[in-house]
């Protein structure tokens, strides 16, 4: 089982988004990340490294790997893991339609292509030895195919252990999507998130990953918000429907509820003190949409920069572009 290491946190139930770089073992996000999003839940349950029993499977701790394929393998098995372990969370969950799972698994996906990549923004003791180790390994296996000058002679194709990591992942992935859907026992049929199939392999690994824990931030915060919004309609819609013929105790009451959703809703937005679960950490809603507003605003203008300049790389803004979709966008908008 995933919890057999101690390398990976899948074992905790966690329920809080982190805004802050913690010392703790737990941590959180990188220095200059901090309060500018949140690290999801999800993620702070990522099965990271696996380490079965020799005599029940067949997998190792990532220090004592020697070749290509045992990493392979490694990363494989932890993804299964990682689809079974998410598959189980949305099974306890009520309304859960499998659209929520797929989403889950396609962003754990993108995780994983980050913390191969070394690109990643968590950062906890985890994540750090994790990322200790994975430069060993790809330096042990790969250096061979490295450049160390620019000299014709040289016909390596990576200028850097980086870019190699980027291709190894590029590569490999499409196995790893594999383990992670059959962990999950998803197919063709039964992921339609976004409208594509299960065995497409998702470009959601393309997006920052700072960009995708905002989606899915935002994602969390407009699902709180229509529960909140559903219920004011609810209430003061029979009020407004009534009109005239409501009177007495029964338009008192009616008033009653519909002013008190009304101020619930209010509270949900500029309450000071939100709790870690719902997502905002001690601060408001609007307080967090400020700090975030001012971090997405750099990679937009970071993206003009280069669109302007001519850079070929423009990843940053479609992947800025892609933060937010428009059914959001109209939920944080209103």
């Amino acid at each position: 089982k995933c919890d057999k290491c101690k390398s990976e946190q899948s074992k905790k139930n966690n329920k809080y988004w982190i805004w802050k770089k913690y010392s703790v073992k737990e941590g959180g996000l990188q220095k200059e990340y901090a309060n500018t999003i949140a690290l999801p839940p999800r993620t702070q349950s990522l099965c990271l490294v696996v380490c079965l029993d020799e005599k029940e499977g067949k997998t190792q701790e990532l220090k004592n790997i020697r070749t290509n394929s045992e990493l392979l393998k490694e990363r494989i098995i932890a993804a299964f893991h990682e689809g079974k372990n998410l598959k189980t969370y949305h099974e306890k969950k009520k309304g859960d339609d499998g659209k929520k799972l797929c989403k889950d698994l396609k962003y754990s996906f993108a995780d994983y292509g980050d913390l191969i990549k070394g690109t990643s923004i968590w950062d906890n003791d985890f994540t750090k030895d994790l990322e200790l180790n994975l430069q060993k390994i790809f330096g042990k296996l790969f250096r061979k195919y490295i450049k160390k000058n620019n000299t014709a002679e040289q016909h390596t194709s990576y200028s850097s252990l980086d870019e190699l990591r980027e291709s190894w992942w590029n590569t490999n992935k499409k196995y790893i999507w594999t383990a992670m859907k059959h962990g999950a026992e998803m197919n063709g049929t039964t992921c339609s998130c976004s409208g594509d199939s299960s065995n497409d392999i998702p470009t959601i690994d393309l997006i920052p990953q700072y960009l995708r824990f905002l989606q899915e931030w935002v994602e969390h915060f407009c699902e709180q918000r229509q529960a909140k919004v559903n219920a004011v309609i609810k209430n003061c819609k029979s009020c407004k429907e009534c009109g005239g013929t409501c009177n007495g105790e029964c338009k008192t009451e009616c008033k009653t509820k519909c002013k008190g959703e009304c101020e619930k809703y209010k509270e949900f937005i500029e309450k000071c003190e939100g709790q870690a679960a719902e997502g905002t950490s001690g601060s408001s809603w609007s307080k967090r949409w400020y700090q975030i507003y001012m971090r997405y605003s750099k990679y937009i203008e970071d993206a003009k920069r280069n669109r302007k300049a001519g850079t070929k790389n423009c990843g940053t803004s479609s992947g800025a572009n892609s933060g937010v979709t428009t059914t959001e966008n109209k939920c944080v908008q209103s």
